[in-house]
Order: structure tokens, then C-alpha cells, then sequence
């Protein structure tokens, strides 16, 4: 049976991320080559001069741009590269048995092979070797684990009396709903999620500093950072077994806002500059610096 599993896992895994992988990129390349296409064509000004009665010059046959064919290249390498990522984790995965037959289980699956692959890779390419390396004991799937998709580790490779750390899917520490938050944070925001973590430590690091607030520097950056925000809102790190099964819905829908907000104004930063419209990204980096400024301010959540 758990042969069959992992076979299931590897046709699956493979077939659903390279497919979206190679079909996603190759649609974003050819509307990208339309557009350059569409551009006009600059004329001679001596054709002003033509005489009405010349002959039209003979136009040449239509060529295969050779742009387009080191686009689909590309894509079909990247997308090998993603099918061998979500077929070998999908054969752990389904191995181990993480996943449920529920709804939030295989949307959480569906997400962790498309949308939320970069999260993927670094939970097979990282964090599940650092919990193996560090002789942490495997926790059987229970009901709350096999919801939200995850493997569990008894021990948190981190040490230094961090209870828990999750990357991707991977939870090593033990398994509560304020992880559980951090799981779907990935999937929710994909490839976005770990650059945008690490910008929002490294902007709550200087924002702290700029307001001279300076004691415990890193630690009090990481409870403001706005995924944290959001998880201790949302859920519980420590307590008896209820307690970290307990999701706070209120917390978890009003942190989801924020963030949201907050992932908004590094995303319109990036695209005002990539389109040239400068009046864009200096808005959206007015409203990350006040974001920053006022969390920098006020107290700590968790």
C-alpha cells in the first residue's frame, strides 16, 4: 500500500507542477512577445518621397523568432526542474501519509505543487533534512496535521529554546495552530512569502533602530515582523492540547488584511519601477515606511 502511495505521489507531484509550470511560462512568454510585436515599425522618411505609381517591395516570409524558441526552452527546463521537486517531495509526502482526503488538505496539496512550489523546494531542499539531521522523532499524522498538510517533528532543529520553526510544509517543533498559520501564509502568498518575511524583519531591524529603540533588536523585529503578527493573532504557540488546536478567526481574518496591505506595497513598489512609473513606487514606499514606522512604535503581539 504505501508503495503504491508513493508512486501516486511521484505521477502526481511531477505531472501537476510541471505541467503548470511549463504551460504558465510559456503563456507568459508569448504574451509578452505579442506585445513587443504589436509595437510600430519605424519608417524611412524617405517613403514620404515614394511616387504613388512605384510597386510595393515584396515583403519577406515571416520567421520563427528565435527568442520565442529559447523561451520555450527555458520554460521546459524550469519546468522539469519543478516536476522533479513535486515528485520527489510528493513521494515523501504521500509516504509519510500528511495528507487527508478533505477539502483543506488537498487544496493545501493543489497550492503546495503549483502556486507554492518555492515554499516546497525549501521544505524538501531544507528543512526537512535539517529535522532529520538533528535526530528529530517523525509525529505520526494526526486529524489537525493531515488538515493542514504538514510533517511534524518532535524536535525543533533551532534549538536555543525556539519551541517551534516552520518552513513550508515542514513543522519542526511540534505541531500547533499558530504553525499551522504559517503553513497556509505560504501557500497563500507563494513565491512571495519568504522574500517579503525576510524584508519585513530587515525593515522592522532599522525601523527599531532609526526610533532608537535598540534592546533585544532581532527578537523584538521578529514579533513585528507581519506574518508573525498574523499567527500570534491567529493562533496559539504553547499551552495544553486544546489551547494550540484553538484558531482565533477574528485575529486570523483582520492580520490576514493587513498583511495583505503590507505585501501590497512591496508588489506595486516593484511594478511602478519595472513600468517606469515612478509615482507609483514612491506612493506604495510612503505607505510601507508609515506601515513600518507605526509597528516599530507599538507593542509587540506575541
Amino acid at each position: 500500500m504505501k508503495v503504491l502511495r508513493v508512486l501516486l505521489g511521484i505521477v502526481l507531484g511531477a505531472g501537476i507542477a510541471f505541467t503548470t509550470l511549463f504551460f504558465g511560462l510559456n503563456a507568459a512568454f508569448g504574451e509578452h512577445q505579442s506585445a513587443a510585436q504589436a509595437l510600430p515599425t519605424p519608417h524611412s522618411s524617405s517613403s514620404s518621397n515614394s511616387h504613388s505609381h512605384d510597386k510595393p517591395k515584396p515583403q519577406a516570409a515571416p520567421q520563427k523568432s528565435s527568442t520565442s524558441a529559447t523561451g520555450s526552452t527555458a520554460a521546459l527546463v524550469v519546468a522539469v526542474i519543478g516536476g522533479v521537486i513535486g515528485g520527489t517531495y510528493s513521494a515523501i509526502a504521500f509516504g509519510r501519509g500528511i495528507y487527508g482526503l478533505c477539502f483543506f488538505s488537498i487544496l493545501g496539496y493543489l497550492l503546495d505543487m503549483t502556486w507554492s512550489l518555492l515554499n516546497t523546494a525549501a521544505s524538501l531542499l531544507v528543512w526537512l533534512p535539517a529535522c532529520l539531521i538533528a535526530g528529530g522523532d517523525f509525529v505520526p499524522p494526526d486529524d489537525n496535521s493531515k488538515r493542514s498538510g504538514t510533517f511534524v517533528y518532535k524536535d525543533n532543529p533551532r534549538g536555543g529554546g525556539y519551541l517551534a520553526t516552520t518552513v513550508g510544509t515542514v513543522i519542526g517543533g511540534g505541531w500547533c495552530s499558530h504553525e499551522e498559520t504559517h503553513v497556509w501564509q505560504a501557500r497563500i502568498f507563494g513565491s512571495l512569502y519568504l522574500p517579503v518575511y525576510l524584508l519585513s524583519l530587515l525593515l522592522n531591524m532599522l525601523f527599531r533602530l532609526f526610533t532608537g529603540k535598540t534592546e533585544n533588536l532581532s527578537e523584538e523585529a521578529y514579533y513585528r515582523v507581519c506574518f508573525e503578527d498574523w499567527a500570534y493573532s491567529a493562533g496559539n504557540a504553547s499551552g495544553d492540547e486544546e489551547k494550540i488546536k484553538e484558531i482565533k478567526w477574528g485575529g486570523w481574518f483582520l492580520w490576514f488584511f493587513l498583511t495583505s496591505i503590507y505585501v501590497s506595497t512591496i508588489v506595486l513598489i516593484l511594478i511602478g519601477a519595472l513600468a517606469g512609473t515612478a509615482l507609483l513606487s514612491i506612493l506604495a514606499a510612503i505607505g510601507l515606511v508609515a506601515y513600518s514606522l507605526i509597528r516599530a512604535l507599538t507593542p509587540k503581539i506575541g
